[in-house]
């Protein structure tokens, strides 16, 4: 019969080696070594139920998570395919893409794969039931995090799945008021298309749109917001006294040619 001190022994020993695998498969999950990743979640799973495979420990992560973010279609597939049952697609963890170099906490797999522009990961995922609406700690959603880095393949993804455009940040920055900030007319020619949008939304700072519009001094975006019906807020709430406006021309089917504000 084994003494108390050796089964001791071997229960510790064997919690450190599913540690040790377990970080183990983390890394062939970010880098994407499929056939290393099966053997190590097989072995793992031996000792160790699978949804505590699958969830976030701390910073080190959610093997679904960082296949997502690395763009590791092959094994998010499989992960998919075999495990959905025991997932939670919500899951989050602290991330720091590498196009930013900043951490973002409360990423799901689905934020990431829409900030890095892994179009097809962001369908997988959205086929299995991610929530499209999901944001991170920030209240940045997918959409949002997707336009900011210029992933237009998974902004059209996104889009017609119905993801919401008018969800701000904690900056009060939606996806529609993106273009808006990056003067992109025809991203929000074409998000006009999509949705309700509420032109009276102001940034936490209480900046309008038309007010944004005018600092960017462009006079595209800002005539088609007034086209659209958007009302300039006068004063602006985020500055008092109010900057001074400078004039736009305005085509005559929506405004006289000239306006002075």
């Amino acid at each position: 019969m084994l003494s108390s001190h050796l089964l001791r022994h071997i229960t510790t020993s064997s919690t450190y080696s599913d540690e040790l695998l377990h970080k183990e498969l983390l890394d062939s999950a970010a880098k994407g070594k499929f056939p290393l990743f099966k053997s190590q979640l097989t072995s793992l799973l031996k000792n160790t139920h699978p949804k505590l495979v699958f969830q976030p420990k701390g910073n080190k992560g959610s093997p679904l998570i960082l296949a997502a973010q690395k763009g590791q279609n092959m094994i998010v597939s499989y992960i998919l395919k075999n495990f959905l049952e025991v997932l939670d697609l919500e899951y989050t963890m602290t991330v720091k893409p590498e196009f930013t170099g900043y951490e973002v906490r409360g990423a799901t797999a689905l934020w990431c794969a829409a900030s890095g522009g892994n179009v097809n990961i962001v369908r997988e995922l959205l086929e299995a039931g991610a929530n499209i609406n999901h944001s991170d700690s920030t209240s940045s959603t997918p959409l949002r995090a997707a336009y900011f880095h210029n992933r237009e393949e998974v902004i059209m993804c996104l889009l017609n799945r119905g993801a919401d455009i008018s969800i701000a940040d904690q900056l009060g920055q939606s996806p529609f008021m993106m273009p808006v900030l990056f003067d992109d007319e025809d991203a929000l020619r074409l998000l006009v298309t999509y949705g309700k949008v509420d032109l009276s939304q102001t940034t936490a700072a209480g900046i309008d749109l038309l007010h944004i519009a005018i600092e960017r001094e462009s006079k595209e975006i800002f005539n088609l917001l007034i086209h659209l019906g958007a009302k300039i807020i006068w004063p602006c709430r985020a500055q008092s006294p109010s900057p001074p406006i400078p004039y736009y021309t305005v085509p005559e089917v929506y405004q006289p040619p000239v306006i002075y504000l």
